[in-house]
């Protein structure tokens, strides 16, 4: 991204991720910022990076997937973290019931007991 735009929690970013494998979410898409990593806990220091989730218009009926709205679905299990350098523009944001729903269920899956 040019310039010194500041990312912030719940922008709508667009990304583009030409390589990867397997199910992992590849192309120009459109990613939910959720976090925004500091090098101290308590820290306003950036790492220049940002945790995000991708949005696709695909709908999965998965625990793991959030209808943001008819045709714009997060795919919270895809959560990955990104250098602020992909992002090519900000799309705008989402709301916070929305983002609080990404933050749900992606801390659920991160600290999902395993069966």
């Amino acid at each position: 991204m040019s310039g010194k735009t500041v990312l912030r929690v719940g922008d709508k970013i667009l990304v583009d991720i030409p390589n990867t494998i397997g199910r992992e979410q590849k192309g120009t898409r459109p990613w939910i910022v959720i976090a925004i990593p500091t090098k101290r806990k308590h820290d306003r220091q950036r790492l220049e990076l940002v945790i995000a989730v991708p949005l696709t218009r695909t709908e999965h009926r998965w625990w793991t997937v959030v209808r943001l709205s008819e045709n714009s679905f997060a795919l919270c299990h895809n959560l990955q973290s990104l250098s602020v350098e992909r992002s090519m523009k900000t799309l705008g944001r989402i709301d916070e019931k929305s983002l609080a729903k990404i933050r749900y269920v992606t801390s659920s899956l991160l600290f999902h007991p395993l069966r």
